[in-house]
């Protein structure tokens, strides 16, 4: 595995209550790794900071991804020993991008929250097909948008006391959870 991998993999063991990222995750604030700065103490593993020189890391900018006050995540900015060194404007810059970064992925799992349970009141609202003796009856939900996978339309299939079998089929605008909860 090249040496970005590794690092990725060891940070998942690697953060104490003194390591640099964990203190940006607590205290909601962009913290500034200038060069010369030991990155042993920075992160706390020998293993992490081994893998930080191999990658030639001269200086860092860790920064909270926030969204409506609340930490969802964090990011790193590097730059390789040539770059030149990160100063305020770059740290207003990184923490910028966190802010707008947490907002999306904020809204990436409140879409996701939303889809799920969509999701969920469609599927059970979706009849059961019963035994019919004249034929076999099949049937396949798809949605018209394949990103929303979620809509209004419905079916049903019912065998009537004359031996007759009757077939609905529904279509409610929309492909959303409005349409689903319609149906």
């Amino acid at each position: 595995a090249d040496a970005a991998q590794e690092l990725e993999a060891a940070l998942a063991g690697a953060l104490t209550a003194a390591a640099v990222l964990a203190q940006v995750l607590a205290g909601r604030r962009p913290a500034l790794r200038p060069p010369g700065t030991p990155w042993r103490h920075a992160v706390r593993s020998p293993e992490v900071a081994d893998l930080v020189d191999r990658l030639g890391v001269h200086a860092a900018i860790w920064v909270p991804l926030l969204a409506q006050g609340t930490v969802v995540g964090a990011m790193a900015l590097v730059a390789s020993s040539s770059a030149r060194p990160f100063g305020a404007i770059e740290v207003d810059t990184a923490a910028e991008l966190g802010r707008r970064a947490g907002l999306i992925v904020d809204n990436a799992r409140l879409y996701g929250r939303e889809h799920r349970v969509a999701e969920s009141l469609q599927n059970s609202l979706l009849p059961t097909l019963p035994p019919l003796k004249s034929f076999d009856v099949a049937a396949r939900y798809l949605t018209a948008d394949r990103y929303a996978e979620v809509g209004g339309d419905f079916y049903e299939v019912m065998p009537l006391p004359d031996g007759t079998v009757a077939v609905t089929v529904g279509d409610v605008v929309g492909h959303d959870m409005a349409a689903a909860a319609m149906s």
